[in-house]
């Protein structure tokens, strides 16, 4: 009976001349890899057509870099397509503004009091500026803010709540003011011997060997704190039931992600370097404050590269957003993160991003043929170039279906371009083939954002790379990088006296020269 329905609905699609692209999306469904299992599984959220997804952000103690986007872009990507797939997506991304220790460990300085003494500037100053910063950067790569941004300062009584509770169900122990987690009771009393399900690494052995220092009082150096005493020195406290102290960095996104989703929900991304520990210990707090499962999708994006080795500012290959889209458009950056799987490392040199720039400049060079050609078209409808935009259309999606696999759809997408490129199109085109290309590009696009908006003219202006003015200019630059902002707003004083103004850009500063007032 049923392959009777099937067959008589597939005639019905025929009909209405949707047969190939529903016939495509009866037999597939989106799989997706799970960390958690090392493997492809079929998508089933909790809730019918919802997904509660939250993915880690940067701490901002300095300026968002590559990898950051390459980050940011792919989980982009996932909720752009998860929601053109009819899911409403209720994404929560957070800020960490307090707790991440430099070296992730649990001895050593809060990476923001850290930056904000050598910057001498307060800590939640240093964190707002940056953040600011973060969204001009996200803001200019096209990437969609989450539903909700939750700051980690912003939820510390909710942290104090949870460490409260993991401590009276004897899951962690406090010594001098600091709550560790205690990861062999945790274990032991619910019979489990899984620390490192995520990593699939012996977490233990490796913490064990690799730790020099273990802090006081802590039983054992793979345990880790939900709590940590501050000093007298340590600007970023608050009062607590175990003294003046400030929350652990991984019990953060544990109360933020479970406060806004419930548990458990559906997708915890992020860098694949946080699933070693800081995902892993996530794991075991959430399910010790609610003894049921965290999350049930872990997705993990590769680690960035430039020419081969790890981007840092050492060895001279740090670059910024900002840097990058000094020189490339925000839809060549885009790119740059299309051609490349997620879940793989992505090597950033001369090549790959020049060859993001060709692929952007082809797909763009077709879109602004084919909406010429809507205006223009006068010939007879083709069924064989609708046929190849449908058959483009479903490679593309069976791609993305795949585990988000984006390089294939996009070759799907170039090799479609290339075909429909050999056509006399002035001849075979008409107003509905047009507009059936115009809609799968529009589809396409709603997921990658690749196609580039018309620039707009820039206001006429000084030429900042002349005179004094340029000098001026480049000083105050200088002096931002270096945080001496009051510098920095004295340089523009002046400048804005001399009846120029600046507006600061992703792209870096732009003068518009106004008329000095009377």
């Amino acid at each position: 009976m049923w392959f009777l329905i099937l067959f008589l609905r597939l005639i019905v699609l025929q009909k209405e001349n949707k047969f190939l692209f529903n016939f495509v999306l009866l037999w597939n469904m989106l799989r997706v890899y799970n960390t958690l299992h090392r493997k492809k599984e079929k998508f089933e959220p909790l809730h019918k057509n919802f997904v509660g997804m939250y993915v880690c952000g940067p701490t901002v103690y300095d300026y968002c870099h590559i990898g950051h986007a390459k980050t940011a872009i792919s989980f982009d990507i996932i909720r752009r397509y998860l929601a053109y797939e009819g899911y409403n997506v209720f994404y929560i991304s957070n800020i960490t503004d307090v707790g991440h220790i430099v070296n992730d460990a649990d001895i050593g300085e809060d990476k923001i009091e850290k930056r904000a003494k050598e910057r001498k500037l307060a800590p939640m100053e240093l964190a707002d500026f940056y953040i600011r910063n973060m969204w001009e950067d996200y803001d200019a790569l096209k990437i969609k803010r989450p539903n909700i941004s939750p700051r980690a300062t912003g939820h510390i009584v909710e942290i104090i709540e949870a460490v409260k509770t993991i401590l009276d169900k004897g899951h962690a122990y406090e010594f001098e003011g600091n709550v560790y987690f205690d990861v062999d009771e945790f274990l032991r009393t619910h019979k489990r011997t899984d620390f490192g399900k995520l990593s699939h690494r012996k977490i233990k052995k490796q913490l064990a060997g690799v730790r020099n220092k273990v802090a006081p009082g802590k039983k054992k150096p793979y345990d880790f704190a939900l709590w940590k005493k501050a000093t007298k020195e340590h600007i970023m406290q608050w009062q607590s039931p175990w003294g003046k102290g400030f929350p652990g960095w991984h019990i953060e996104c544990t109360v933020m992600s479970t406060k806004y989703l419930g548990q458990p929900f559906d997708i915890h991304g992020g860098g694949i370097e946080h699933a070693m520990l800081h995902h892993e210990c996530e794991i075991l707090q959430a399910e010790a404050l609610k003894d049921k499962k965290f999350v049930r999708y872990f997705l993990h994006t590769g680690l960035l590269n430039v020419n081969g080795q790890k981007m840092s500012k050492s060895k001279g290959n740090f670059i910024t957003i900002k840097e990058i889209l000094k020189d490339y458009s925000p839809e060549t950056v885009r790119m740059l993160v299309v051609q490349n799987h997620y879940r793989k490392p992505l090597n950033y040199t001369k090549s790959t991003i020049i060859s993001a720039y060709k692929n952007v400049e082809k797909v763009n060079k077709f879109w602004d043929m084919i909406k010429n050609f809507y205006g223009k078209a006068e010939g007879k409808y083709s069924k064989s170039l609708s046929l190849l935009t449908k058959q483009a259309k479903n490679g593309f999606v069976k791609s993305m279906q795949d585990d988000f696999n984006t390089p294939e759809a996009l070759a799907c997408l170039l090799s479609y371009i290339s075909q429909v490129n050999k056509l006399s199109l002035k001849k075979t085109i008409s107003k509905r083939n047009a507009k059936e290309i115009i809609d799968f590009l529009n589809d396409v696009d709603s997921i990658f954002a690749v196609l580039k908006e018309k620039e707009k003219p820039e206001p006429k202006g000084l030429n900042i790379s002349q005179g004094v003015i340029g000098e001026l200019l480049e000083l105050r630059e200088k002096l931002r990088e270096k945080g001496e902002y009051q510098l920095a707003d004295q340089l523009r004083t002046i400048l804005n006296k001399a009846g120029i103004y600046l507006e600061d850009t992703p792209q870096g500063p732009r003068i518009v020269r106004k008329a000095l007032r009377c």
